[in-house]
């Protein structure tokens, strides 16, 4: 249970405090190398939390609400629905991308939006080739971190809290946690 408070802990405040001065370095700083090791660090963190919650908790247990209570909805056999969902993911991510960077040079509305966020957005081939790697680990470390393991251990830590009371507290906290 101590890895758990661990995981808990840096997902409900270390990531958000971590976030806050990364971001500020990033818009900041004159260094050209200091994004590709920001992508770096974010791919190992969320490997090594994720590795350590399914150490703690299992594979299995990060899919159910606490207790083994499994969702109606929730298919008992992941495999198929999750290379699914991965591949459909993956297709929807690179589409947008491409339709997004397209109209950016087009469209001046789009072109205000990403000047927003150009502090974080890879600049060289390679912090391409690693934002694709960045893309990937947070769309399968977050959703097993936030709506696997938090959905679990808030279940645990507050057995009173009814199951759309922390389904609301997970989302917020995920949502929280990208309010970089």
């Amino acid at each position: 249970m101590l890895a758990q408070h661990l995981v808990a802990v840096a997902l409900i405040a270390g990531f958000p405090i971590w976030d806050h001065f990364q971001m500020k370095h990033l818009r900041t700083t004159t260094d050209v190398e200091r994004r590709t090791r920001t992508y770096v660090e974010i791919v190992v963190v969320q490997w090594v939390l994720t590795a350590v919650v399914v150490l703690a908790v299992g594979f299995r247990q990060v899919f159910t609400i606490g207790g083994g209570e499994h969702l109606d909805w929730f298919p008992a056999d992941l495999t198929a629905g999750l290379a699914i969902g991965m591949a459909v993911g993956i297709a929807a991510a690179l589409v947008a991308t491409t339709v997004m960077i397209r109209r950016a040079g087009a469209n001046s509305k789009t072109a205000r939006a990403f000047a927003k966020i150009d502090f974080i957005l890879p600049k060289t081939p390679r912090q391409r080739a690693i934002w694709v790697l960045v893309a990937l680990t947070a769309g399968i470390c977050e959703e097993l971190l936030f709506r696997g393991f938090m959905f679990h251990y808030l279940r645990e830590v507050i057995p009173s809290l009814p199951l759309w009371g922390v389904l609301v507290l997970a989302a917020a906290l995920f949502g929280f946690n990208h309010a970089y």
